[in-house]
């Protein structure tokens, strides 16, 4: 059903009264044919996009000044904040150095544990400059 069909039948049920929540919405060929709206937001590589569960490095094209981070979530949804963020180190350095950033996945982990371990273990043997705290001690080893 098109989007167009499927507003209008929202306000027919609306004005009825009866509440209807939208559980499946199958999708058409050209919407599997279409960019994403995040595809084509996205400030990295769409193969590295949608990456989850990983450690990451963010490097500065400019002047080569890099940052490593780990999420859970989806990479483009961090890589974002990062270069949203008023606090964040990435955003900092991007405004003074006005350079584009390169974004690489360094490590996959199947646990939250494991991507902390190669997070720290990476900022410990890289020492990434805008990496602003110490990994190690705030790791809880049970």
């Amino acid at each position: 059903m098109s989007d167009s069909v499927n507003g209008k039948l929202r306000k027919l049920f609306k004005k009825a009264g009866i509440r209807v929540t939208l559980v499946h919405k199958g999708r058409s060929l050209r919407n599997m044919l279409q960019k994403t709206q995040t595809q084509r937001r996205c400030k990295i590589l769409i193969e590295l996009c949608h990456r989850h569960n990983d450690v990451y490095g963010m490097k500065c094209t400019g002047c080569g000044a890099n940052y490593i981070g780990m999420t859970t979530r989806m990479l483009h949804t961090r890589v974002r904040e990062h270069l949203t963020r008023p606090a964040s180190a990435v955003k900092q350095h991007g405004i003074e150095c006005r350079s584009p950033w390169e974004v690489n996945v360094l490590s996959t982990a199947g646990s939250t544990l494991d991507l902390q371990l190669k997070e720290a273990l990476l900022i410990e043997q890289r020492r990434p400059r805008l990496n602003n705290r110490n990994e190690m001690p705030s790791l809880k080893i049970i």
